[in-house]
């Protein structure tokens, strides 16, 4: 007896000499580099084709491929068929084009300033920071953003970066005939965002802030499959389009020791996406608004090394020139978000041991810094208390030095 394989390519050549299709069974003439094929269910679908002997022995007619057709089949193509591409970057080994990119932290710590300050050199075809004296093609950005007024906030932050105004358009929401404003469901209205790029036709970024705004009323942010299933359609809309998509959301305090697995929500954001950044307070730095930009995860290129960067006065993001060694992990702990159960009663020592230092006021950091290490409190459990604690580092104008204080008069954090 012939095996299914060979019944089945038996069954083909008939067919063919008959005049009758069997790939795909519902008659339809393939697209040029792509094929389907439907089997029958259960152990029928050989003999069914073929005509050939069943388990039973006894015989079938080969049925006409029209008939009974499955409304499902598979779609695939040969790699041989598929064109090579070079993969674009927006931010060179960071962020690249036809992608999905996750850009995470605490509240508070300024991704929104960032995504702004990529939107506006976007705009008006600012070098990045790390590559001062390559060139930036100047395009057109979407952004959603959830969480900041348009007036108050975002047009002020966009105009002291200097950006033109003019390329950058915010979606505000969805509306029909007699109803108000709602607001924007990628999983319901990506069409619609899909037509507006096609509609500017220079779209090289899309910021969604914060991501999870987005989703839909219907979206469990916890459940992989409802988070795919969502999130699959804003990578095809990226690659069609071919604009980088910056996703930003949010960390939770608690939970896995790898930073990739603190991002809000299912672990299916950071599968999809193809780049991860961090942003989190910088280990070892005295100035309360030093941040660091960090990659968690990059799955096209050696990720570009971390860069360091502060919020200044009125609202701009001011990046240090060089990268950084250091890790997305050391940055966690720089934030002060370790694992609950890691070493809490450290922390609480820790806590207590420096507001007794500095009950009667200010002490310069190097000698802080000094009598902690003399009291066996490590780096990094230092760095979480001075966190947990609400100490502020402050430096002296006239000495450069740098100290540290309880007190509360500091100015808010950036969000």
């Amino acid at each position: 007896m012939k095996s299914a394989r060979e019944q089945l390519e038996d069954a083909n050549t008939r067919l063919r000499e008959e005049g009758k299709l069997c790939i795909p069974d519902n008659g339809a003439v393939p697209q040029e580099g792509l094929s389907t094929r439907e089997f029958p269910d259960g152990e029928q679908w050989a003999s069914d084709l073929s005509g050939g002997a069943t388990s039973s022995g006894d015989t079938a007619t080969p049925r006409d491929a029209t008939e009974g057709a499955p409304s499902r089949r598979l779609v695939y193509t040969r790699m041989s068929d598929v064109a090579r591409e070079e993969l674009r970057w927006l931010w060179p080994d960071r962020f690249p084009m036809g992608k999905l990119t996750v850009l995470a932290g605490m509240q508070g710590l300024g991704k929104s300033f960032v995504a702004l300050d990529m939107a506006a050199r976007i705009s008006t075809g600012a070098a990045w920071p790390d590559t001062p004296d390559e060139p930036n093609p100047i395009g057109s950005v979407l952004l959603l953003t959830a969480e900041d007024g348009l007036g108050d906030t975002v047009r002020k932050r966009i105009d002291d970066a200097g950006a033109d105004a003019a390329r950058i358009v915010a979606v505000q929401g969805t509306t029909e005939k007699d109803h108000g404003l709602d607001q924007v469901s990628i999983a319901d209205d990506i069409h619609m965002l899909s037509d507006l790029a096609d509609e500017i036709g220079d779209v090289r970024l899309v910021i969604i802030d914060p991501l999870t705004a987005y989703l839909g009323g219907g979206t469990d942010i916890h459940r992989d499959n409802s988070v795919r299933d969502v999130l699959a359609p804003m990578a095809n809309f990226a690659e069609r389009h071919g604009v980088a998509v910056v996703a930003v959301m949010h960390l939770r305090k608690s939970g896995s020791d790898d930073a990739l697995y603190r991002v809000l929500g299912s672990v299916a954001f950071t599968a999809l996406a193809r780049s991860v950044w961090m942003i989190g307070n910088r280990p070892g730095g005295e100035d309360d608004r030093a941040r660091v930009f960090v990659n968690s995860k990059m799955n096209l290129a050696v990720p570009a090394g971390a860069l360091g960067f502060s919020i200044v006065a009125p609202g701009l993001v001011e990046w240090a020139p060089d990268p950084l060694n250091v890790t997305a992990q050391e940055v966690f702990a720089a934030s002060g978000i370790g694992h609950p159960d890691e070493s809490a009663p450290q922390v609480a020592a820790a806590v207590e041991w420096l507001q007794e230092l500095l009950a009667d006021g200010q002490i310069e950091a190097k000698d802080a810094k000094r009598q902690a290490g003399d009291n066996s409190i490590a780096p990094r459990t230092l760095t979480r208390a001075r966190a947990a604690a609400g100490v502020r580092s402050r430096k002296n104008g006239f000495t450069g030095k740098w100290y540290w204080s309880l007190s509360e008069a500091a100015e808010d954090a950036p969000t």
